[in-house]
C-alpha cells in the first residue's frame, strides 16, 4: 500500500509538471467517457433497469401478426376473447385488460380534455400499484350501472382539488356523466402511459369492440414457450367457436413487458452505444499516442531507474499508475459532462420513438449506482488499455544509449513508431466507419425532407375537439355541430379556408375497411383504402392537389346524389386504363348506397413521410352515416398570417357553438411535419455528433503523430538536406508517410463500414446502406483533412536548417 501511495504521489507530480499534456489528455478522455456515460444512463433506464412493478420480470403482453394484412404489432382483442384467455390459460398467475379512453372534463374549472384508461379490476393488483389516497375498484364496481367511479392522477388531483385527500369522494362530470373519485394514484405511475384517470372497463358480451389490450404475469417457473403454447391452444379453440374473419387467423405471441416498453428505441440506443464505444476507443488511441511520445522523452529517467535496481514490473506499475490516474481525472470531468449530456439527450429523444410507457422510463433517467459502476469500470479499463503499450515500451530502455551524455533524442525505437502508426491507422478506420454511418443517415434525412407530403403546411392551423357520445348521440347532431363550427371559423379575419376531417395527415387516426366497386371483385385486404369524412372546404384548407374532377361543395347534402373523392393511388390501382370520374363504389360499414366518384386528389402522407402511397377514399361530412362520424374532429384553418395568431379566435368560435367542449392539440401543420421527422432527426443528429467528435479526434491524432515524427527525425532530415536533398523531397517524405497511414486506415474503415452500415438499413429512406456517393465523399473528405494535418508538420520539416539539425540534441 505504501508503494502504491508513493506511485500515486509521483504520478500526480509528473502530470502537474506537464500541464499541456495533462490538459489535452484529460479533455480527450472526458469527452469519450462523458459520451459513453450519458448514453449508458439512458440504456440503463430503458433496457436494463427492472420495471417498477410487482414481479416485473414475469410480466408479459401480447403481439399479434396477420400475414394477409402485413400487420405486426400490439394485439387488441374483443372482450369475450379476453374472458376466454383468462379462464382457459394455465401459464399465468393473473391477467388484466385495458383500453384507451378520453373524456371532456367540465364543471371543475375550465373545460379540459382528459386522457385515461378503462381497466379491469385485476389491473392494479397485477402491477402491484396502490393509490396514495383512497382505494382501488371494488368487485361490484366492474358491472354496468355501478362503474361510475374513478381513480385520478396525482397531477389532476392537485390542479383541480388542491390535494390528494381533498379529491376523495368528489364528484366530477366527464362527457356529461358524473363520476365519484375513489382514489388518487402515485405521481410516478405512468403505465401504459401517463394518464389523467382510470375507470372500470365495461366488458361487452360481443366482439363489436376489439380494442382491449392484455397484460399478464407468468406463473413461477413458467416460460415464454409455455405461454406461447397456451395462447396457441386458446386461439384454435376460439377459431373453432366461430371467431374467424375474412382476414384469416391472427397469430398471437407473448412478449416480455420490458421489451414491449423499450419499443423501437432499442435499436437506436444500441447503435448510439456502439458509436460512443468507437469514440471511446479513438480517444484511448489518442491518449496512448501521447503517452508513447512522452515515454520516448523519459527514456533517460527510466534507464536511471533500471540502473538503480528498479525491475521491469516496477516500471510498468509506475507507468500504469500514471495512466489510470489520468483516466480517473478524465472520468471525473466526464461524469460532469454526462450529467449535462444526459439531460440534453433525453430532451432530444422523440416521444413517438417508443410505446407510451417508455416516456415514464425516460423520466427516470439518472446517474445511479449502476451507471457509476459502469463509469468506474470504463475509467479503469481505458486507463489500462491506453497505458499498457507506453508502459511496456518504457520498461525496456537501452541503458547504454539512454545514459550516454550525448545521445540524440531522435532514436525513437522502431517498435514505438510502429505502435503509434497502428494506433493512427485504427483511429482513421474507426472514424471513417462513424462518418459513413452519419453520412448515409444524413443523405436519407435530406431525401425525406424533400418528399412531397401531398399538402401545403404553410400558414395552416390545426386543432382538435372530441364530441362526447352522451350528448352527441346521432349523425344529425354531429353534422350540425361541424357545420356551425365551420361557419364561425371561416368568418375569422385572415382565414381563407376552414375545413374539418377525421384522420388528420401525419396523425395516428385512420380507418380502413372493405369497399365494393361496381363491376369489379372485392379488393384484397392489403389494398383496402383508408376512409375519411371531410368537409367541403377541407382540401383547400389543407392545400391538397386536385388532379381530376371537382372538390365537394355545399350541394353535396344528405338528400343529393352521394359522391366520393379518391386519391391518385386508388385511381391507378382500380381504374388503370379508365377515367375514374363517374365510377361507383360502396364505402362499406353502414354506407350501403352507391357513391359516384367526382374527383381525384393527390396522394397524402397520412402516417409518415417514409410510407408508401396507399389507397384513400374521402366522403363528404354531410352525407356520411353515423358509422363514419367519429367523435374526434380535426379542424384545419388556412390563413394569410402566422397561424397561431388566430388560435384564440378559433377556440372562441368553437366554444360559441358548445361552451363545454375543450379544444386541444392546437398546433400549426408545420409543427406536425417537424414532429413527424423526429425519429430520423434524432438518429441523424446524435450519430452525426459522435462522428464529428471521432473525426476531430482522428485528425488531432494524425497531426500529433506526424508532428512528433518530424521532431524525432530532425537530425535525419538535416542530414538529408546537407547531402543535397531538396525541400520538396522532404515535403514528399513526410506527407507521403502520413497519407500512407491514412490510406491504410481508410481501406480498413471502408471494409468495416461496408458490413456495419447494413445495421442502419431500417433507418434509411431512399438510400442504400452501401451508398457509393457517401462512401466516396466521406473518404475524400477524410483524405483532404489528413493531408492538411500532415502538411503542417511537413512544412516545418522543410524549414529545418542543416547546420542546426546536425547538432540537434
Amino acid at each position: 500500500m505504501g508503494s502504491l501511495l508513493q506511485d500515486l504521489k509521483y504520478s500526480a507530480r509528473m502530470l502537474a509538471k506537464n500541464p499541456a499534456f495533462t490538459l489535452v489528455a484529460v479533455i480527450t478522455l472526458a469527452l469519450g467517457i462523458g459520451a459513453n456515460t450519458a448514453i449508458f444512463s439512458v440504456v440503463n433506464a430503458v433496457l436494463l433497469r427492472p420495471l417498477p412493478y410487482k414481479n416485473s420480470d414475469r410480466l408479459v403482453t401480447f403481439w399479434g401478426s396477420n400475414p394477409q394484412l402485413g400487420f405486426s404489432g400490439p394485439a387488441s382483442v374483443c372482450d369475450p376473447d379476453y374472458s376466454e384467455w383468462r379462464t382457459q390459460t394455465r401459464s399465468f398467475d393473473e391477467m388484466a385488460g385495458f383500453r384507451e379512453a378520453t373524456a371532456n372534463l367540465t364543471g371543475v374549472g375550465e373545460p379540459a380534455r382528459l386522457t385515461g384508461w378503462e381497466v379491469t379490476r385485476s389491473f392494479f393488483p397485477l402491477l402491484g400499484v396502490t393509490p396514495v389516497a383512497g382505494r382501488l375498484f371494488s368487485p361490484g364496481e366492474e358491472t354496468p350501472g355501478h362503474d361510475h367511479v374513478l381513480l385520478i392522477s396525482d397531477a389532476l388531483s392537485l390542479s383541480r382539488f388542491g390535494s390528494e385527500s381533498a379529491a376523495l369522494g368528489k364528484t366530477v362530470k366527464m362527457d356529461g356523466e358524473f363520476y365519484t373519485v375513489a382514489g388518487v394514484m402515485p405521481a410516478g405511475f405512468a403505465f401504459p402511459s401517463r394518464a389523467d384517470f382510470w375507470k372500470p372497463v365495461d366488458l361487452a358480451p360481443d366482439c363489436h369492440n376489439s380494442s382491449l389490450r392484455i397484460i399478464a404475469r407468468l406463473k413461477p417457473g413458467a416460460t415464454m414457450k409455455d405461454a406461447q403454447k397456451a395462447m396457441t391452444l386458446v386461439a384454435h379453440r376460439l377459431d373453432e367457436a366461430g371467431h374467424k374473419n375474412r382476414y384469416g387467423v391472427w397469430n398471437l405471441s407473448p412478449v416480455r413487458l420490458v421489451d414491449e416498453m423499450a419499443g423501437s428505441i432499442r435499436p437506436s440506443l444500441l447503435i448510439l452505444l456502439a458509436a460512443v464505444g468507437i469514440v471511446m476507443l479513438i480517444a484511448c488511441a489518442n491518449v496512448a499516442n501521447l503517452l508513447l511520445a512522452r515515454a520516448a522523452t523519459r527514456q533517460r529517467e527510466m534507464a536511471i531507474r533500471g540502473a538503480l535496481g528498479a525491475g521491469r514490473n516496477r516500471v510498468i506499475r509506475q507507468m500504469l499508475t500514471e495512466s489510470v490516474l489520468l483516466s480517473f481525472i478524465g472520468g471525473g470531468l466526464g461524469l460532469l459532462l454526462a450529467t449535462w449530456g444526459r439531460d440534453a439527450l433525453v430532451s432530444l429523444i422523440p416521444k413517438n420513438l417508443a410505446p407510451p410507457g417508455f416516456i415514464g422510463q425516460v423520466a427516470a433517467v439518472n446517474i445511479d449506482v449502476r451507471v457509476l459502476v459502469f463509469t468506474s469500470a470504463l475509467v479503469l479499463f481505458t486507463g489500462i488499455i491506453f497505458g499498457l503499450a507506453p508502459a511496456l515500451q518504457a520498461s525496456k530502455p537501452n541503458l547504454n544509449d539512454a545514459l550516454k551524455e550525448g545521445r540524440r533524442t531522435s532514436t525513437a525505437s522502431f517498435a514505438s513508431r510502429g505502435i503509434r502508426s497502428v494506433l493512427v491507422v485504427s483511429e482513421i478506420a474507426m472514424a471513417l466507419v462513424l462518418l459513413i454511418g452519419a453520412g448515409v443517415l444524413m443523405r436519407s434525412f435530406i431525401k425525406l425532407m424533400n418528399v412531397d407530403p401531398g399538402f401545403d403546411p404553410q400558414n395552416v392551423l390545426t386543432m382538435n375537439v372530441e364530441l362526447p357520445d352522451s350528448r352527441y348521440t346521432d349523425a344529425t347532431q354531429m353534422i350540425a355541430f361541424e357545420q356551425n363550427a365551420l361557419e364561425r371559423l371561416s368568418k375569422i379575419p385572415g382565414v381563407h379556408h376552414a375545413g374539418a376531417v377525421f384522420g388528420l395527415p401525419l396523425g395516428d387516426m385512420l380507418i380502413r375497411g372493405d369497399i365494393s366497386i361496381e363491376g369489379q371483385p372485392a379488393p384484397p385486404p392489403d389494398v383496402t383504402p383508408s376512409k375519411s369524412v371531410v368537409s367541403d372546404d377541407y382540401f383547400r384548407a389543407a392545400g391538397m392537389h386536385l388532379l381530376k374532377g371537382r372538390y365537394f361543395n355545399v350541394h353535396d347534402t344528405q338528400t343529393s346524389a352521394h359522391v366520393a373523392i379518391i386519391n391518385e393511388t386508388m385511381a391507378r390501382r382500380f381504374w388503370p386504363n379508365r377515367d375514374p370520374i363517374g365510377q361507383r363504389i360502396k364505402p362499406g360499414f353502414s354506407h350501403d348506397q352507391w357513391c359516384s366518384i367526382v374527383g381525384v386528389v393527390g396522394d397524402v402522407k397520412q402516417s409518415s413521410f417514409a410510407e408508401k402511397p396507399s389507397t384513400a377514399l374521402y366522403l363528404p361530412y354531410a352525407q356520411a352515416p353515423g358509422a363514419f362520424l367519429m367523435q374526434d374532429i380535426s379542424f384545419v384553418l388556412r390563413s394569410d398570417a402566422e397561424p397561431l395568431k388566430v388560435a384564440d379566435q378559433a377556440r372562441q368560435a368553437i366554444n360559441a357553438v358548445d361552451p363545454d367542449l375543450p379544444v386541444f392539440d392546437v398546433a400549426t401543420m408545420q409543427e406536425l411535419v417537424f414532429q413527424s421527422m423526429a425519429e430520423p432527426r434524432f438518429n441523424t443528429v446524435l450519430l452525426g455528433i459522435f462522428a464529428a467528435l471521432a473525426f476531430v479526434l482522428a485528425t488531432v491524432g494524425i497531426y500529433g503523430v506526424m508532428s512528433y515524427t518530424v521532431t524525432q527525425r530532425t537530425h535525419e532530415i538535416g542530414v538529408r538536406l546537407a547531402l543535397g536533398a531538396e525541400h520538396g523531397d522532404v515535403l514528399t517524405l513526410v506527407v507521403g508517410q502520413g497519407m500512407m497511414l491514412t490510406l491504410i486506415g481508410e481501406a480498413m474503415g471502408l471494409a468495416a463500414a461496408f458490413g456495419l452500415t447494413r445495421f442502419l438499413a431500417d433507418f434509411l429512406f431512399g438510400v442504400q446502406p452501401t451508398d457509393p456517393m457517401t462512401f466516396i465523399g466521406v473518404s475524400l473528405l477524410l483524405s483532404a483533412v489528413a493531408l492538411a494535418a500532415t502538411y503542417i508538420p511537413a512544412r516545418r520539416a522543410m524549414r529545418v536548417s542543416p547546420m542546426v539539425a546536425l547538432r540537434y540534441e
